[in-house]
């Protein structure tokens, strides 16, 4: 019996130390301090940019737009737990990123290879060397498992940026330049005009794989977009975007603390009874269509389709040059809209590379065209300097004079046009002024204006080019809705795949019909093979949305070309004036020679969008009436709208002149 005692109790002594030290074992707690990380990607870049070339450096570039490159980026990083469980991370990044690329535009153009005409393809680009060292503010989330999303904001240093930019033929290989090679126009160096700072945000997607059995030390392979938040260079547009593949290692640094044992609770008095009441489920406001969701597509005669056919018409355009350029009040400097030349890329410049530019890239090219023209002439101009004559303008003749003498020095200094040539006046108010009580009055008047015999000078230009129409469609909508909540808001946008091409929106309630003209100017032509869907979107007073959509209508493509299209702009008309002008008369003498018998003529008179509109249809009917007279022309060709379907932008007094004008438009049957 005492021995049985004896093993019982050291059974019992040898349980208690096993307890004690599994105890000591379980009673601490691993707490993650810190991580520091480091890594290498390979960076794939896209380049995005609207400009012509770089300051100070020759081209004769139509205009870049994009461009791509790749390279290696480098960064390390230190990130401090913020949350439980390490879930969320905030930390610094430094960094090294290569941002460089290649812009590349390619130019047709029309040449002549030994008396053969043939189309040419000129390749121009710019090779941009652009490392960054970045710092990152950096933020870093777990969303499942190991899988992490990570984002950030920073700014980054640009570190001797440089470039080299040249010119090459591509085809036909027997074409060479004039230095006898297929390259010109090579130039290199340090790029102008960086910003210098790069501001940027970053998102990232990583995963953590343990590559040690304490699990401080983790592979973390990446993938990760940057967004640029600036330019390259402060006188474009010029921005980088980076998506990048890399992986790197981290350590974590941990530390183990002792957990004290807390003592268990006192039992209770007497037991409590909790009740829990579920709160009522209430159910969700609903919004129900009564009548589906319809889109109907009208064609100009009031017919109903089914398909939306986008016709591809060739035209031959002609577009008039306005003899006026505008100034900022009390500035004598040329406006940055308007498009200047360095003297070396005058010297390739030609007005035929204005093709597919539309009115205002011709118009802010009028400095290069008026130079390109009086250097292949010996004709003679007078600048005659204007002001508005109002405030701080009123009888400022200097200002006048400084305005005329600023357009002398471009076209001597750039254009190298004898000065003789070039006479220059001032006065305030120009001999037939806009308005000068309106605000928009006092902007045209702000002018210099080009006064000259030769009317070659200012000839229009003309182009041909292929333009896709959808011969004026109407659209229209109409939907039943019920909605409990009440309508807040709706909108219904026509689609094609995720694009919006236009959107009708209100509020509270929707009208049985919407209708809308399908205007060519301001709404995308859908493309071929891609079906259309409206799609109502309903938010009612709760915030809860509701999207409806209605059938697909089918769009496709039409080539057949039935009809010769011609189109005429008139050189814009004076203020509330209608009378022809010679350079008119030079227009109208072009056009006579285009209708044909079986010619279907269309005579439409514009104004701008100011001003009484019964009077500025009256103008406009005035202007298109004159002009089929002075054609023999039936009056049923001729009409005026007014300002009611605007030409162009009316906040600028450029596009405000080109609105006041009379557009001629010929179709003649293919034979």
């Amino acid at each position: 019996m005492m021995t049985a005692l004896k093993h019982t109790r050291a059974i019992i002594l040898l349980l208690t130390v096993c307890s004690a030290s599994t105890s000591k074992a379980q009673d601490t707690i691993r707490t993650v301090q810190w991580h520091l990380g480091g890594g290498a990607a390979f960076g794939m870049n896209r380049h995005s940019t609207s400009m012509k070339g770089l300051d100070g450096v020759p081209s004769c570039c139509p205009g870049y737009e994009a461009g791509d490159g790749n390279g290696i980026n480098a960064r390390l990083q230190w990130l401090l737990p913020v949350a439980l469980n390490n879930d969320h991370c905030v930390g610094i990044e430094a960094g090294y990123e290569n941002k460089s690329g290649v812009l590349r535009t390619i130019e047709s153009e029309t040449v002549d290879d030994n008396g053969r005409t043939m189309q040419g393809e000129f390749e121009h680009s710019i090779n941009a060397v652009l490392p960054v060292a970045m710092l990152n503010a950096t933020l870093r989330l777990r969303i499942w498992n190991q899988l992490q999303i990570g984002g950030g904001i920073g700014a980054g240093l640009l570190m001797s940026p440089s470039f080299t930019s040249q010119e090459r033929i591509l085809r036909p290989q027997t074409l060479v330049y004039e230095n006898g090679k297929d390259i010109r126009n090579e130039f290199g160096g340090a790029l102008p005009s960086v910003t210098g700072f790069q501001a940027a945000c970053y998102g990232a997607l990583t995963y953590r794989l343990p590559v040690a059995s304490n699990s401080q030390w983790h592979l973390i392979p990446e993938l990760r977009f940057t967004q640029p938040l600036g330019s390259v260079i402060a006188s474009n547009t010029w921005s980088v975007q980076t998506v990048s593949i890399g992986v790197g290692i981290e350590y974590t640094h941990v530390t183990e603390d002792i957990l004290l044992p807390v003592a268990p609770p006192p039992p209770p008095d007497t037991p409590r009874v909790i009740a829990v009441t579920e709160p009522p489920i209430r159910s969700q406001p609903k919004t129900e269509l009564v009548k589906a969701v319809e889109l109907t597509l009208t064609k100009e005669d009031g017919k109903a389709v089914d398909t939306v056919t986008v016709t591809n018409v060739v035209a031959t355009t002609m577009f008039a040059l306005m003899n006026y350029f505008f100034f900022d009040s009390l500035s004598s400097e040329i406006p940055a809209r308007y498009q200047q030349l360095t003297a070396v890329q005058a010297e390739s410049f030609n007005p035929a590379q204005l093709e597919g530019k539309g009115t205002f890239g011709i118009y802010y090219n009028l400095l290069n065209t008026l130079g390109y023209r009086l250097r292949n002439t010996q004709s003679t101009i007078t600048l005659v300097g204007c002001n508005s004559n109002t405030d701080t303008e009123k009888n400022n003749l200097e200002l006048s004079k400084a305005r005329a003498e600023r357009i002398k020095t471009y076209l001597t200094d750039v254009w190298k046009i004898n000065p003789a040539r070039i006479a220059v006046t001032a006065r305030n108010l120009p001999e037939t002024p806009s308005n000068p009580a309106s605000q928009y009055g006092i902007e045209e008047n702000r002018r210099v204006e080009v006064q000259f015999n030769d009317l070659s000078l200012f000839e229009p230009l003309s182009f041909k080019d292929t333009t896709r129409t959808l011969s004026n469609l109407a659209m229209s909508f109409s939907a039943g809705v019920e909605c409990e909540a009440g309508i807040d808001t709706w909108e219904f946008a026509i689609m094609q795949n995720k694009k919006k091409l236009t959107t009708i929106a209100g509020r509270d309630s929707i009208p049985s019909t919407v209708q809308q003209q399908w205007d060519e100017r301001r709404i995308p032509i859908p493309e071929s093979g891609t079906p259309l869907i409206g799609r109502l979107t309903i938010r009612d007073k709760q915030g809860i949305e509701t999207v409806f959509e209605t059938k697909p209508v089918t769009v496709q493509q039409n080539t057949e070309q039935k009809f010769i299209l011609k189109k005429f702009s008139l050189i814009v008309f004076k203020f509330k004036e209608s009378a022809v002008s010679p350079l008119n008369e030079l227009i109208l003498n072009v056009v006579r020679k285009q209708i044909e018998a079986n010619s279907i003529v269309t005579i439409t008179g514009h104004t701008d969008i100011f001003g009484n509109p019964q009077y500025n249809r009256l103008l406009s009917e005035r202007r298109a009436m004159q002009i089929a007279n002075l054609l023999k022309l039936p009056a049923s060709s001729a009409k005026g709208v007014g300002g009611t379907d605007p030409l162009h932008d009316n906040t600028l007094p450029e596009g405000r002149f080109y609105s006041r004008t009379v557009q001629i438009n010929i179709e003649t049957p293919l034979k």
